[in-house]
């Protein structure tokens, strides 16, 4: 199949009518502020989103919604791709079904055949990694509807803090999500402004959380697939990285030296002293964290 002949997925409700899907598309009971608005008293206001990422994947994110989120049964706690068939219930009162013609992986090769016909372009961005801390435990010993609430509470505070301050979320992981900004006239002060309101949500946040922030180049790859670009690049990998040095040094903020020198004046920081291991990189000097 072409790759413009690709169809997008959709939703199935159970009298048949569809609801295509790409980029990414909000599920509620408020019609006004969703892209698909059902008006059952058991969906939440903003119950969920459905996200498009790496060419072809699509991620169901409960946004902490009171009566839950369910994939095949199954309570939606953290983001969760989608499959073909997979049955999708808001709240126990709207079965939908999700139905994917093409594959990801088809999809995706598709995306790489076509590549060498459009500009792959490198662009300076901020790329922002917020992770869950200490998921795996939490999932081990918090009931499940509990911790739905909490994750998808944290989910959807920190999906629209990156929204109103200009960034946007690339890509969901199972317990986190990347987030960037195009660099451009006034975008480092709103990046700093993210980053104080992570810190204040972090404060009082029932979830313990971690965030890195790196500013590097980033090659966009090819034509976006179903809404959704691809991004690469050796700096996208070292944010993914740095993520992990926050970890291991127990701090809740990490910034590169490239982010720190740009923040500089807009946001107290402290030093991180020493020379710190990255897998796949040289180590890295000049690390800052929040005051």
């Amino acid at each position: 199949m072409p790759p413009e002949m690709v169809e997008s997925p959709w939703l199935e409700d159970t009298a048949g009518q569809r609801y295509p899907l790409n980029g990414t598309s909000s599920l509620g009971r408020a019609s006004t502020i969703n892209r698909y608005g059902f008006a059952h008293d058991k969906v939440s206001r903003r119950h969920v989103l459905i996200h498009s990422q790496d060419s072809g994947e699509f991620w169901i994110v409960d946004l902490g919604s009171t009566n839950g989120t369910y994939v095949n049964r199954e309570r939606v706690v953290a983001p969760v791709c989608l499959q073909d068939g997979d049955s999708v219930n808001l709240g126990h009162g709207v079965e939908l079904t999700f139905r994917q013609t093409t594959t990801a992986a088809l999809i995706r090769a598709q995306s790489l055949l076509i590549s060498t016909a459009h500009d792959v372009r490198v662009e300076e961005r901020w790329i922002l990694i917020a992770d869950l801390e200490g998921y795996s435990a939490l999932s081990k010993t918090m009931p499940p509807a509990e911790l739905a609430i909490r994750v998808g509470g944290w989910l959807a505070a920190t999906s629209e803090l990156v929204s109103k301050n200009g960034g946007r979320i690339n890509k969901y992981t199972g317990d986190g999500f990347l987030a960037f900004w195009r660099e451009g006239e006034g975008v480092a002060k709103r990046v700093a402004a993210a980053v104080r309101e992570f810190r204040e949500l972090h404060e009082k946040s029932k979830v313990a959380y971690r965030v890195a922030l790196h500013w590097g180049n980033v090659a966009i790859g090819g034509a976006p697939s179903l809404g959704e670009e691809s991004l690469m690049s050796d700096d996208l990998s070292l944010g993914f990285r740095l993520e992990k040095v926050a970890a291991g040094l127990r701090l809740p903020f990490l910034m590169s030296a490239a982010a720190a020198e740009r923040l500089k004046s807009d946001i107290i920081l402290d030093p991180v002293p020493g020379s710190h291991a990255v897998k796949g990189f040289p180590p890295v000097t000049g690390l800052h964290t929040l005051r």
